[in-house]
């Protein structure tokens, strides 16, 4: 990100809202593109990048590539990137070598046009692609050849359907959340993904994965309209998704240190075919023991290994919270030994992970991890600590700058008047950068850092809780189907369920990642794991679980 306390600011100001909340512009038309090869063993859609460059992070293109890199050869894939163009500068990453402490400073207080001096912006480094923008049109382009191609085919083939970028929040009810495509034109929502999905005929089977903020919302797509009041779908379609809908995801960062990439991609895909981002071997996701991965022991694995603010979310979660009626007193005072005993292989994998991560014991964890969900006082106190110190920074930022401009009134003007200017400002600050207030605004800014780092460091243990609970409260829910009397509803889980443990993917084979590179940028520091939008109290998504 573009700096710790300033991408907060932006974000929690109106303009952010307004840029992720979908605005009400005219579709805009978009050429076709060429037809599938109907031999595919695979038909992918890839959507990423967005909704304009300063969002449009390098980790976004990499999640890109990584899966174009795990398709299968006779795949055949449409990648709907960014505004479509292959030249443009429309990658926005931080360039990786080490600035002086000079140069630091006066970013810092001048902050030149909202962007720093290691901000940088280049056109897309893609394996295939991209065929076509980011838009509306281009996904409703790609779902009326995939209609025509599936309506005249006999042994059509899957889709895997793949979204990464930035999602908005349908407040308050999050029921019709959205993706947000780029601009200018319109995200594409719930509602919308769902008309588009009629078009493909009930037995093709269908996997959606996404991976933006809210993501979670799109899991209404089992029923009709995408929406929860109508009915229940018969089709084959399963999903997995990053975020609660009332969540945040992990995963846009602008460093360019692909080692560094925790997020839902990283994970969900690495255990599914046994090879990371980088194109290390993966194993241990096999939790059945059946020789193959599938998609829910994917997901399980997931839910031990990533270390950020992802609480994922699958269609049978969804189902199952529609379905099946449990009070709290009921899911989470059951016994641990009853939990393990009706898990599946993958589920009990998860369950001990992360009992251990959470240091949980005896045979009420799923009580006490609930309680430990309840409560959100450290996360408040965290919360209220950075405010007071950005607040604080920002304060003393004023201050500093009118000093700086003070020394260097020319940085007031433009041209080669001020470019030197702003050069002699840059050297004056080096050497005078141990002395106050320079040396007072570093520690500062250093203080504000560390709150970021331990509030960071809550938010991942608040999703692991989440995680625990929701996956105890999975486990009931489905035991108690199971074991009633409404034959019709288990058949429809276990259908469900089934579809969910498809591998969908082959093994992927060795393959080096010739563009990660290794991060030696020191003075900003960029956190991995912080998510996208801003921060809020989990306090409330109780009834999510």
């Amino acid at each position: 990100m573009k700096g710790i306390f300033w991408v907060r600011r932006l974000l929690f100001s109106g303009a952010f809202l307004l840029l992720c909340g979908g605005l009400s512009l005219p579709q805009e038309t978009q050429p076709p593109l060429s037809p599938p090869d109907n031999g595919s063993s695979l038909n992918v859609l890839i959507v990423g990048g967005g909704p304009e460059p300063d969002y449009n992070q390098v980790a976004i293109e990499s999640n890109v590539r990584y899966v174009q890199r795990l398709l299968p050869a006779n795949a055949q894939c449409t990648t709907l990137f960014a505004d479509g163009d292959p030249k443009h500068d429309t990658i926005y990453y931080t360039d990786p070598a080490p600035i002086s402490i000079g140069q630091h400073l006066y970013d810092l207080l001048i902050h030149e046009d909202s962007t720093y001096s290691a901000d940088r912006y280049r056109p897309p480094h893609l394996l295939r692609g991209p065929d076509g923008p980011s838009r509306l049109s281009a996904i409703r382009n790609f779902f009326d050849r995939m209609h025509q191609q599936y309506t005249t085919s006999s042994d059509p083939a899957p889709l895997l359907l793949y979204f990464t970028g930035h999602g908005s929040p349908d407040r308050p009810t999050y029921a019709n959340n959205r993706y947000d495509l780029w601009k200018p034109g319109p995200d594409l929502d719930v509602h919308t993904l769902a008309s588009l999905l009629e078009q493909i005929p009930p037995k093709v089977p269908v996997t959606l994965i996404m991976v933006q903020c809210f993501s979670g919302g799109f899991a209404d797509l089992l029923f009709g309209g995408g929406d929860p009041e109508r009915p229940y779908l018969d089709r084959d379609l399963v999903g997995f998704f990053a975020a609660l809908p009332q969540r945040e995801a992990a995963g846009c960062t602008s460093e360019v240190n692909e080692a560094e990439y925790h997020d839902f991609t990283s994970y969900f895909f690495a255990a599914l075919t046994g090879r990371d981002r980088l194109g290390h071997p993966v194993t241990g996701a096999d939790y059945n023991h059946d020789g193959r991965v599938g998609m829910d022991e994917a997901f399980c694995y997931t839910l031990i290994h990533d270390p950020s603010i992802d609480t994922p979310v699958c269609t049978s979660d969804v189902f199952l919270r529609h379905f099946v009626q449990a009070s709290d007193q009921e899911v989470f005072s059951t016994p641990w030994h009853d939990l393990l005993r009706w898990a599946s292989p993958a589920q009990r994998a998860a369950l001990e992970a992360i009992s251990d991560q959470l240091q949980l014991q005896g045979e009420s964890r799923a009580q006490t991890a609930f309680n430990l969900v309840q409560d959100d006082s450290n996360l408040r106190t965290l919360r209220a600590r950075f405010a007071n110190a950005e607040s604080e920074l920002e304060g003393q930022l004023r201050d500093d700058k009118a000093i700086l401009i003070a020394n260097f009134p020319k940085l007031r003007g433009r041209g080669a008047d001020r470019e030197a200017a702003k050069q002699e400002a840059i050297d004056w600050l080096a050497q005078n950068a141990q002395q106050s207030p320079w040396k007072d605004l570093l520690e500062a800014e250093k203080r504000l850092e560390n709150l970021d780092a331990q509030e960071e460091q809550a938010e991942c243990v608040k999703a692991r809780q989440i995680r625990f609970v929701r996956l105890c409260k999975s486990v009931v829910l489905a035991h108690k189907l199971l074991a009633g009397q409404d034959d019709v509803l288990k058949e429809r889980y276990l259908k469900l369920t089934k579809a969910e443990g498809r591998s969908l993917l082959p093994p992927a084979p060795a393959f080096t990642e010739t563009l990660s590179q290794t991060n030696t940028f020191a003075l900003q520091p960029h956190h991995i794991l912080r998510p996208c939008g801003c921060g809020q109290s989990t306090t409330h998504l109780l009834k999510a679980y």
